[in-house]
């Protein structure tokens, strides 16, 4: 069966797109049923969660789609499916051993602390089963079963967080809602494998894959955790961290509002080019060094296209967003969203050369860059959160993501030649001021109020379209390279 690249990167956005439209519907209603502290205590778990549940998985998920996609263009794909197997019952063991040690820790916590910590330990392990599906899944290049159960799993979610307002069980609850999805997209994921004859149910028993196959593997997923590692100081919103120390609940509050809309529309943006992740790891397989240039050029164009609007309209109109969303009571998230929303652009391109560096067996840059960018990112934070609270947070995350952008740009031309779309970039960035911040603060000049707001996004989008299409810019993205 041929896949379009593209396909599967508009199948994962289309996901992330409910995703991120539930999550902001989501967030209205804990932000407006919630006080800043009360918010800033639940963030505060929230990320907690995510960085056990990202303990819990390692790089041993992520290396799944990686190597199965390149046993597969090697002609193997019995072998990728034995590795599968063995690799989700290794998650299935460290992850029962998490969610024992969180419940250890709930049964030793006062009750506020408690609450939190019983809906963690429960969804530990359907957490680390749903990353090693999903992986399964996209090394196939499977994306629309996984899509499609997650855009099931985020509905599923907003109902939660409607019986949670309604019953007014307060932050616990709301975490309990947000944090169901994990356990929704197993099931589906799994149900998607069973149902596909190509699947973890073709009977292989428990045959162990070949000394190759696990020597590609581990050869990958211990880099691939160090790197894994350097990214929850990077992208998972470390601020939060240092801000409960050196600041207060109600600063955690508004970093993690900032971060919650930044990151929707950065996650948006890996979507859109992860589908490029497995082809360039099949072209690797294949040794088609070519298409793989292609691929890469293809990939950073859609990155810009996407990012450039955000970036600049974000600018313009975050302020109306959040205080018609939000309330008065949020207006200090404003400055640090807009903050954050400066590493829309560096974010989606960094993401993609990412992508690339793992699917050519480069994983070892992605250490030797995430020694330098952790230690900046750390020494950013103590200097600026202390004075500054979630602004000082904001600057050191976007000041560690250009840093990051720029170093590994650098890196990838001197390894393997290649060169950003210069010309195209910048010519972006001119539409996108033009169209995208300088027409939306025109029009709210002449059109204030909630109508004008509206007026200016509709309006400066639909021109952002009209002028990237009519200067040639989406002529690249209409000529992806099928992978067979």
């Amino acid at each position: 069966m041929r896949v379009l690249a593209v396909r599967n990167g508009l199948w994962n956005a289309l996901a992330n797109a409910t995703t991120s439209l539930v999550g902001a519907l989501g967030s209205i209603i804990i932000v407006r049923s919630l006080s800043p502290d009360e918010y800033g205590l639940f963030s505060y778990y929230l990320w907690l969660a995510s960085i056990i549940g990202t303990l819990g998985t390692l790089a041993l998920a992520e290396a799944v789609t990686k190597v199965t996609s390149e046993l597969r263009g090697q002609g193997i794909g019995r072998e990728a499916l034995a590795l599968a197997r063995w690799a989700t019952l290794g998650l299935l063991v460290i992850n029962c051993a998490f969610a024992v040690a969180v419940l250890v820790w709930a049964l030793q916590s006062p009750s506020v602390q408690r609450s939190y910590l019983l809906i963690i330990a429960v969804i530990v392990v359907p957490n680390g089963l749903m990353a090693v599906f999903r992986s399964t899944l996209w090394g196939s290049e499977r994306y629309r079963p996984v899509s499609i159960s997650i855009i099931a799993a985020s509905v599923i979610q907003l109902a939660m967080i409607g019986i949670a307002y309604l019953a007014n069980w307060g932050g616990p609850g709301y975490a309990a809602a947000v944090l169901s999805a994990s356990v929704t997209q197993a099931i589906g994921f799994g149900l998607a494998l069973v149902w596909k004859s190509d699947s973890l149910a073709t009977p292989l028993g428990l045959r162990l894959p070949s000394r190759g196959s696990l020597r590609l593997y581990f050869g990958f997923a211990g880099p691939a955790t160090l790197v894994l590692l350097f990214d929850l100081v990077i992208w998972q919103r470390s601020g939060v961290f240092f801000l409960e120390r050196y600041s207060t609940l109600e600063q955690v509050g508004y970093f993690s509002l900032a971060f919650t809309i930044f990151y929707m529309f950065l996650t948006l943006g890996w979507a859109l080019v992860n589908g490029f992740y497995p082809a360039i790891s099949h072209d690797y397989g294949a040794g088609n060094w070519l298409r793989i240039s292609e691929r890469m050029r293809q990939g950073v164009l859609m990155a810009a296209l996407f990012s450039v609007p955000l970036t600049f309209g974000g600018w313009a109109t975050l302020e109306g967003l959040i205080t018609l969303l939000y309330g008065q009571k949020m207006l200090p998230a404003v400055p640090v969203t807009q903050i954050l929303f400066l590493g829309l652009i560096p974010g989606t391109i960094a993401a993609m050369f990412g992508l690339m560096v793992n699917a050519v067996g480069g994983v070892w840059l992605h250490v030797k860059l995430g020694v330098i960018i952790s230690v900046f990112n750390i020494t950013l934070n103590l200097i600026l959160t202390p004075t500054y609270g979630a602004v000082g947070s904001a600057a050191a995350t976007t000041g560690t993501q250009v840093v990051h952008v720029a170093l590994l740009v650098a890196a990838t031309h001197r390894l393997y030649g290649l060169r950003l779309p210069w010309r195209a970039l910048v010519s972006l960035l001119a539409i996108g001021v033009a169209t995208t911040f300088l027409l939306p603060e025109l029009l709210r000049a002449y059109l204030p109020g909630t109508w004008g707001l509206f007026a200016a996004i509709g309006l400066s989008g639909c021109l952002y379209l009209m002028v990237v299409w009519r200067l040639g810019h989406l002529q690249p993205l209409r000529k992806m390279e099928v992978t067979p």
